[in-house]
């Protein structure tokens, strides 16, 4: 039995509100926490053939071949390893120092990315840069922010994406999270859907669109 399994259920669903809506500081000492606990043991880098290859690593190669990409929540780098070796840079960012130090460690068994591949401990809505990228990633994590903070971290990372740059979002469940993605689809030019029919998975690609002003973004 993992320390995961003797969390309580109310003690959980705290964790998830807390997750939302505490500070910076919480936030990072409940998914240190987790990290620690091995509930996310799973998300690691996987080498097996049986396990099926997650369709957001093909939109990130198409998306980001021979270009800069930066990955916010990036948890345990397993987007960074398991991506094929076509991207020109790839910095990580997640709000876990646990998550990072793993992230490092999973990184260093790929030598062929090693050098061009950084991490960096720093929470989503906080996460700042000089730099400007080709995608900015976010996988699985703008639900544990609430809509109105969404459409403010969308707008604050517009400034971090080159001209012709996208974003690229994967949510597990695009019904649970329908109000993102009409957000989403309303507000920015959408380039690419991949949902795959049976499969409540959903990435999608999409960038600002020219001919709207960032008050209509934020609609």
């Amino acid at each position: 039995m993992t320390a995961s399994t003797l969390i309580s259920t109310p003690v959980r669903a705290f964790h998830a509100v807390l997750k939302r809506w505490g500070a910076s500081q919480i936030k990072q000492k409940i998914w240190n926490a987790e990290y620690e606990s091995g509930k996310w043991k799973a998300i690691d880098p996987q080498d097996a053939e049986y396990i099926q290859r997650d369709l957001v690593y093909g939109v990130l190669e198409k998306w980001g071949n021979a270009s800069d990409i930066l990955d916010l929540g990036c948890g345990t780098g397993s987007t960074a390893v398991q991506i094929a070796d076509v991207y020109r840079s790839y910095l990580g960012a997640d709000i876990s120092p646990v998550a990072i130090e793993w992230a490092r460690k999973n990184i260093a068994q790929v030598p062929e990315k090693l050098l061009k591949t950084e991490f960096a401990v720093a929470p989503i809505e906080a996460f700042t840069s000089q730099r400007q990228f080709d995608v900015v990633l976010y996988r699985e994590c703008l639900y544990y922010f609430a809509l109105a903070q969404i459409k403010s971290i969308l707008k604050q990372h517009s400034l971090f994406l080159r001209p012709g740059g996208v974003f690229v979002v994967r949510l597990h469940d695009r019904n649970r999270y329908e109000k993102i993605v009409s957000h989403i689809m309303n507000a920015y030019e959408v380039v690419e859907k991949v949902a795959p029919e049976g499969d409540p998975t959903i990435v999608l690609v999409f960038r600002p669109r020219r001919s709207h002003s960032a008050q209509e973004a934020l609609r």
